[in-house]
């Protein structure tokens, strides 16, 4: 029995072409998606990241056998920083849920971004998160973004001198008011 190549290539062409063609959408979709709410939580995750390691590097008298040679994931960094007591348990829980936000976009194609998923975010800042989402409501995005402002300001705080903490804390509250009064 002869093989036909050609007829074997075509053959084969029909199969790969719809599955390649597929792949391509799946990938415009993810690199073509500027308004993906997605972008500034996956963002803030990997700044989050970098303060966790200031942070354990202001704690440490050597840093590096920890964090270049220990491989640590972002919740064992966070967890070494909540055992440092220098950033609020509230804090801590909201960049906890944070990160288990981001791999849940990073590993589920497709995930949204839902109020919810934020709410669950700054349940654990009590009324700072209510003054927030009161302030931002029908903005999803806004939302998402002053919330995460919001977690990210005792890791600032972390890292910062007495001095700066001062100024810094000034400073946010003038360009990002947690209301509009």
């Amino acid at each position: 029995m002869a093989v036909d190549i050609n007829e074997l290539q075509r053959r084969l062409h029909e199969r790969i072409l719809p599955l390649a063609a597929r792949e391509a959408e799946d990938l415009k979709a993810a690199l073509g998606a500027v308004d993906d709410i997605s972008l500034p939580l996956l963002r803030f995750h990997l700044l989050a990241e970098q303060m966790l390691e200031r942070i354990i590097s202001g704690v440490l008298k050597r840093p590096d056998r920890i964090l270049d040679e220990g491989r640590l994931t972002f919740a064992q960094k966070l967890s070494l920083v909540h055992a440092f007591d220098v950033v609020d348990d509230a804090a801590i829980s909201a960049l906890r849920r944070v990160n288990a936000l981001r791999n849940e976009c990073a590993h589920v194609k497709g995930k949204q971004i839902s109020e919810s998923d934020i709410d669950r975010i700054g349940q654990p800042l009590g009324k700072d998160y209510q003054d927030i989402k009161r302030a931002n409501s029908r903005h999803l995005k806004q939302l998402l973004i002053f919330t995460l402002a919001r977690v990210a300001q005792p890791f600032i705080a972390a890292v910062l001198t007495p001095d700066a903490k001062a100024h810094l804390i000034t400073e946010l509250d003038s360009v990002m008011p947690l209301t509009d009064s």
